[in-house]
């Protein structure tokens, strides 16, 4: 009976570690393809200008396959009493010191602002 005990414990041991293990590697894996997106935001977000296409502004931020990104842009409308103000498109970076967002006019579909700013 204790030797059952025993050889269960080490399974369920083995089996816990193998978990954490399979965890630590999906996490590392997280991080580093976020790492890797925000750096990519980061550089490129200098290169798009006022004026431009939206869907060009979109190519230069994450290349030509940017619909494809894990970690792809959000748009984002606000507010001011009840009516649109602002449209913008977001794109996340690891770190909260940087920041990466384009304005556009949606009628026209025309950048009109571009932040990319590191605080």
């Amino acid at each position: 009976m204790k030797k059952a005990l025993e050889t269960t414990f080490i399974v369920l041991l083995f089996f816990f570690a193998l978990v954490g293990v399979a965890a630590s590697v999906f996490a590392i894996r997280e991080f580093y393809f976020e790492s890797k997106y925000s750096e990519l935001y980061i550089k490129n977000c200098q290169k798009v200008k006022v004026g431009i296409p939206l869907e060009e502004a979109k190519v230069i931020m994450g290349g030509m396959n940017y619909n494809e990104n894990e970690k792809s842009y959000n748009y984002w409308t606000s507010f001011e009493k009840g009516k649109p103000k602002k449209y913008s498109i977001d794109y996340p970076t690891s770190s909260s010191s940087y920041h990466t967002v384009i304005y556009y006019d949606p009628e026209t579909g025309l950048v009109t602002e571009v932040e990319c700013s590191g605080f």
